[in-house]
């Protein structure tokens, strides 16, 4: 598939008590990221992808609610392919801190949709060439008999 689910998200009102359901409810681990003055993001693992989190409501007014992620190649390309399709963007591209950029639409049957683009991996360095070890000249042994 060009374009998965590569996340979910779930945002409420009490984090730390929707984390504790989940933990319990599926045994789900969490690791505890900060995201903003007094706020923190819950990164968990299903054990299987796509992987997810659990934040604060980001704005009043916003049900309780998951949210799906698409990986794109690019948020951009992708908002401005939705605006012409009849997609609202309600969050033009966003950085999410050093993990990717993302931004949502409300598609044309009013149903929200996250996409997502990651950073690229940091490009590995080359393997540096091991310098041969030096040749040294083997001296014959006393004991050697010469042949001719």
């Amino acid at each position: 598939m060009d374009h998965p689910f590569c996340h979910v998200e779930l945002m409420v009102a009490d984090p730390t008590a929707a984390v504790a359901f989940y933990k319990k409810m599926f045994g789900w681990k969490f690791q505890t990221l900060p995201m903003a003055p007094g706020m923190d993001y819950h990164m968990f693992q299903t054990g299987k992808d796509p992987g997810g989190g659990i934040m604060g409501l980001p704005q009043p007014g916003i049900p309780p609610c998951w949210m799906a992620y698409v990986l794109v190649p690019n948020v951009a390309t992708a908002l401005e392919k939705a605006k012409k399709l009849g997609a609202q963007v309600m969050q033009e591209k966003m950085a999410a801190g050093e993990f990717g950029w993302f931004g949502v639409i409300i598609d044309p049957q009013g149903a929200a949709l996250a996409l997502w683009q990651p950073k690229p991996a940091p490009k590995a360095k080359p393997a540096s060439k091991a310098k041969p070890a030096p040749k040294t000249a083997k001296k014959p042994s006393p004991k050697a008999k010469k042949t001719r």
